[in-house]
């Protein structure tokens, strides 16, 4: 993003000069801005700091102690536009100083309409003036994503004349949201179609759907060739997007073909060999094009094709070169060697074990999983295959990024181009990934826990709890400040590590706890996981173990923290609750943002204590938490290994008296990313009560004793697990399992977890994922116990 950049003492000074109503034309600048100004005026040596343009024309002009008309005038004789113009541009630019260091959340709207109408109103005059085209983008840029003043641009670029230079200049400084400037591109082509800098500004929009990105990069390219002097800068630019977009969509026959017409000296900067951002003018308009690295894919598909002698070409030209300064050049370089070593390997040239090649490609800075370009992805999927490596075949493919499920309907004059791109996009490689979802549903029909976990999760929910409404005398409680204070200090008392009181009433020796715990649900930094009820007959010298509800926060209850309905009932408990339906179609992280469906309130729940304790098959789990961790309710040994369900570490994978070379890398790699010093941080309410939940700023996620119910969800292969002992309940699905239970429970984020191991037992590579913080790992074997060192983490 290309932006002008005011600096903030200059900022603090130059503010709220036009905040009021316009003063006289004969006002001294400078007097206005010491009068409205924040702070000291800035010393003289301040004004190169200043963005090009009018921001240090005005100071100067402050400086020269000259009246309002008298800038005026000077702005409109140093940038050639009219002094209505210029009246209008300075009143722009003034207002906006007055907001530009705000949020874009706080910005004032009267001022920011105020600066919009004079930015306007001298765009209309002279939509092609180089000084109204810079502080117009200056000022998209200052209004921060406001959809009203979007709006209104759209609208304004209608009403003008010629709205292709300032689509060219918003389009090169990435101001506005990208749907915004699409739809200013699809402006400005109305009024100028034959804009090479329009064609190739559309292409970058469509990155999202690469037929539309590739359509757009040949139009520019069409209309390019034929201008009398073509730019070779941008020739070239224009045809990396075109060559990056038919590899995204697996046209690689085109692609290749593509490199056949490019000049041999022209080679290197369409792969994007040189610069990784390309930028000027064409045809009067200013362009900026993100050049892709694609020679290592480029190489890649040629191989694909046949085409050996060609990726052994384009392989060599950066092995032997120079080495790059760019890092994302660099980048490529490595990925162009790991293409050049597996080529060598599936031609047969180099036959070993290419374990080391393909873990360097899965733990690199930007591994070959990541890449968006799928021949590189399907060159190491077909190594990984052909070396008796499936797993990290399978994994590659599943993590590609094949076509877009959106697809809109392009416009006319490309929708040929785009229809004939996404009729074949993705098909390359279609074979391998027949092959290797052969292979899975053949391993998934030897799996005991598919059938198990795929009836639980279609099966309908088990609901002990039903809905009743208030007694009449009794309502809704919103303590006071006082009252809020001294009912918070007496849940302190009762907190445990990990589980969470949200309502506590006590009757004489006998205290009642509901309490919220990630035991079952692996909810992340969404909410605290499950609604638990804890019960103490001796004032809370001992408890009864807790008993998992079924209920979590905002799917779509909400337990209330203060009630003056009683808790227990005889053998019934009346909880009061709201409906705060979460929306989780729109959780955004960080900070946990949230927004509801539904909401309501007047009601309670009500459930018998027997239902809540129900155990049907006496085997240590009740019904409620057999449905959550799903296993059978009505059979004891969900599994048949033997083992009862609420003993069984894998109730989902039988139990093997061997404990395999991966079973072993499993508990070393579990036991070190399960660290219990990591845990999510609520930057908001674990409860979705809002200010209602009590005492949330210490609450950070631990085992919870009072439970004992721990457990890990994993998305693994689960047969690897056959023989592992970790000391805790691991509940292992695939990834459609867990999308069902996305769908069955509400927010449910499980660690991800790959492991690959070499065919000698020795090296292996490990990724772990628990959608908050992850890890990349890399492991040896010593001494017959596995070692692992973190090549790379994260953390939200």
């Amino acid at each position: 993003m290309r932006i002008m950049t005011v600096p903030v003492l200059v900022i603090a000074s130059f503010v709220q000069i036009l905040a009021a109503a316009p003063r006289s034309q004969e006002t001294s600048l400078d007097a206005e801005w010491q009068r409205f100004g924040r702070g000291p005026r800035p010393e003289a040596g301040y004004s190169a700091e200043l963005a090009d343009g009018l921001g240090a024309t005005l100071w100067k002009n402050a400086k020269s102690h000259q009246s309002l008309a008298e800038a005026y005038g000077s702005v409109a004789r140093q940038f050639g536009i009219g002094r209505e113009t210029a009246a209008d541009l300075v009143e722009a630019t003034l207002v906006t100083l007055t907001f530009s260091e705000d949020d874009s959340e706080t910005k004032p709207p009267a001022e920011l309409e105020r600066a919009a109408s004079a930015l306007w109103r001298a765009y209309q005059r002279e939509p092609n003036a180089g000084i109204v085209l810079q502080q117009a983008g200056w000022m998209l840029f200052e209004f921060g994503r406001n959809p009203a003043q979007e709006h209104r641009l759209l609208e304004e670029l209608k009403r003008s004349t010629d709205s292709a230079p300032l689509v060219a200049r918003i389009a090169w400084l990435g101001v506005c949201d990208d749907d915004t400037r699409r739809a200013a591109v699809t402006i400005a082509l109305n009024h100028r179609g034959d804009q090479p800098a329009l064609l190739i500004a559309a292409s970058g929009l469509g990155d999202d759907d690469p037929c539309v990105a590739a359509a757009w990069a040949r139009e520019s390219l069409n209309v390019a060739g034929l201008l009398p002097r073509p730019d070779a800068a941008f020739l070239a630019a224009a045809r990396n997007r075109l060559f990056a977009g038919l590899l995204r969509a697996g046209m690689f026959r085109e692609a290749i073909d593509l490199l056949a017409t490019i000049p041999s000296d022209q080679l290197d900067a369409a792969v994007g060999a040189g610069a990784t951002r390309t930028h000027g003018t064409f045809a009067g308009l200013d362009y900026e094009v993100v050049v892709t690295p694609v020679r290592a894919a480029a190489a890649s598909a040629a191989f694909l094709l046949g085409e050996r002698e060609l990726a052994r070409q384009l392989t060599a030209r950066v092995t032997h070169g120079p080495a790059p300064k760019d890092g994302d050049l660099e980048k490529e370089r490595e990925r162009v060697e790991l293409a050049r070593l597996a080529i060598d390997q599936l031609s047969n040239e180099a036959p070993s074990d290419p374990f080391d090649i393909l873990e360097r490609a899965i733990v690199g800075e930007d591994s070959w999983i990541d890449q968006r370009l799928l021949p590189g992805t399907l060159l190491f999927a077909k190594l990984a295959r052909a070396s008796g490596y499936p797993e990290i075949a399978r994994d590659l493919l599943a993590s590609e990024e094949r076509y877009p499920a959106k697809q809109d309907s392009p416009p006319a004059r490309i929708a040929a181009q785009v229809a004939a791109c996404r009729v074949r996009a993705g098909l390359s490689g279609d074979d391998v990934a027949r092959e290797l979802s052969a292979e899975s549903t053949a391993s998934a029909a030897g799996d005991p826990g598919t059938a198990l976990i795929e009836g639980r999760l279609k099966s309908e929910p088990t609901n002990v709890f039903s809905e009743k409404p208030l007694p009449d005398r009794v309502r809704p409680w919103e303590p006071s400040d006082a009252e809020r204070d001294k009912l918070e200090a007496s849940f302190g008392k009762w907190k445990r590590p990990g589980f969470w009181p949200v309502r506590v009433e006590i009757q004489g020796t006998i205290v009642i706890a509901v309490g919220l715990s990630q035991d079952y649900d692996p909810a992340g930094e969404v909410s605290g996981g499950g609604y638990w009820i804890a019960r103490s007959k001796d004032a809370g010298k001992t408890w009864s173990r807790a008993l998992y509800t079924g209920l979590r926060p905002m799917q779509p209850y909400v337990i209330r923290s203060f009630s003056h309905l009683p808790l227990v009932s005889g053998d019934h408990l009346h909880i009061e609750a709201d409906i705060r339906e979460l929306d989780t179609t729109k959780i955004t992280f960080p900070p946990i943002a949230r927004s509801f469906k539904r909401e309501r309130s007047g009601f309670f729940l009500d459930v018998a204590w027997v239902d809540l304790e129900r155990d049907s098959d006496a085997d240590g789990l009740t019904d409620l938490a057999e449905e959550r961790l799903m296993t059978d309710p009505h059979a004891a040994d969900s599994d048949g290994d033997g083992i009862p369900d609420g003993a069984d570490p894998l109730p989902h994978v039988r139990a093997s008296g061997l404990s395999s070379a991966r079973a072993q890398a499993i508990a070393s790699v579990l036991s070190d990313a399960s660290d219990k010093s990591a845990r999510p941080i609520f930057t908001g309410d674990p409860g979705g009560q809002g200010p209602a939940t009590p005492g949330i700023e210490d609450m950070r996620l631990e085992p919870a004793p009072l439970t004992s119910e721990a457990t890990m969800f994993l998305v693994a292969d689960r047969q690897g697990f056959a023989g592992l002992s970790l000391g805790r309940r691991i509940i292992v699905l695939t990834a459609a399992e867990s999308e069902l239970a996305q769908t069955r429970f509400g927010a449910h984020y499980p660690g991800t977890f790959k492991l690959y191991i070499d065919h000698a037992g020795t090296r292996g590579v490990a990724i772990w994922n628990e959608s908050w913080r992850g890890m990349t790992l890399q492991l040896r074997k010593q001494n017959g116990a596995w070692r692992s060192t973190t090549v790379s983490s994260w953390i939200t």
